[in-house]
């Protein structure tokens, strides 16, 4: 994950941006006002900066 301002960046393996998209978008997250997807990129855009940190916080968390 790579966070600027709002937007998160999400690397995936080829082809599955749009499975991480929609499994993200069925979530519910807080904050989250979209997601678009590429080959291997995810783009989430979220409300705030600080609804973006906290979503990258939490991921990072998980996958420790």
């Amino acid at each position: 994950f790579d966070l600027a301002d709002n937007m998160v960046v999400v690397k995936t393996i080829p082809g599955l941006a749009w499975a991480a998209c929609a499994a993200i978008d069925v979530m519910e997250i807080n904050g989250l006002v979209g997601s678009l997807a590429g080959d291997d990129t995810a783009l989430l855009i979220m409300r705030t900066n600080e609804d973006a940190q906290a979503f990258c916080n939490e991921i990072h968390t998980m996958l420790k």
